[in-house]
């Protein structure tokens, strides 16, 4: 798993070199550039959510494996609102695979991202 913060995007990983804490935030630099809040209401605005998914050796998600792990503030409507929007960056942003060392894969094969809309929109 990848770890790295960046406009509201947390990938969770054991980063544990300078090297890898560049790609892990390319990675959420990635991500981030296909966010979009402007749809979300208030509410789910305001509603972190953790989600985590499998990537493939091709460098792309396994959309298969999308899941909500938790949320924090809002209900359950309002954290699927957010998961749906983080699902939708994630796959569109992918194209022909994400940036990621192919020699690191076991670093990268599961991803853990918690997702905060509220610094979305501050970053």
């Amino acid at each position: 798993m990848i770890r790295a913060v960046l406009f509201g995007v947390l990938v969770s990983a054991p980063a544990t070199n300078a090297a890898e804490d560049v790609w892990i935030s390319d990675f959420s630099n990635q991500v981030s550039a296909c966010w979009s809040t402007g749809a979300m209401s208030d509410r789910a605005q305001s509603t972190t959510i953790v989600m985590a998914f499998d990537m493939r050796p091709d460098r792309r998600p396994d959309t298969g494996s999308m899941e909500m792990l938790s949320f924090d503030g809002g209900d359950a409507g309002h954290a699927a609102e957010v998961f749906r929007s983080a699902r939708f960056a994630v796959i569109r942003c992918a194209g022909d695979g994400y940036v990621l060392p192919a020699d690191q894969y076991e670093f990268w094969h599961r991803i853990e991202m918690t997702i905060d809309p509220m610094q979305m929109e501050q970053g």
